[in-house]
C-alpha cells in the first residue's frame, strides 16, 4: 500500500477552479524508449504499454481540448513500433 502524502482535487461543479482543475494527467512511469509501464520498483510490467496523457505530456497553465493529439500519436506510435520490433527512432 502506498503511503501519504495524498492529495485531492475538488472536481465538483461548484468548485472555484471548475473546470480547469477537474482533470489529472500523467501518473504512470514509463520506459522512455518504448512506453512500457514500470512498477514502483522500476521493473517493467510485461505487455503493458501506456499512451496519451497518462504516459507523456503535461498541461501548462491551462488545458485546451485537442492539445493531447500529439501526445497520443507520438506515444501510441512509439509503443506500436516497439511491439513490432522496430527501432523507435
Amino acid at each position: 500500500m502506498a503511503t501519504a502524502p495524498y492529495y485531492a482535487i475538488d472536481a465538483s461543479v461548484d468548485s472555484k477552479a471548475f473546470p480547469l482543475a477537474c482533470m489529472t494527467v500523467g501518473g504512470l512511469v514509463v520506459e522512455e524508449e518504448s512506453g512500457r509501464v514500470r512498477r514502483a520498483d522500476g521493473a517493467i510490467i510485461p505487455g503493458l504499454y501506456a499512451a496519451g496523457r497518462n504516459a507523456v505530456g503535461l498541461c501548462s497553465h491551462l488545458y485546451v481540448s485537442g492539445l493531447s493529439y500529439a501526445d497520443c500519436i507520438y506515444s501510441g506510435r512509439r509503443a506500436a513500433r516497439h511491439i513490432a520490433g522496430e527501432d523507435p527512432l
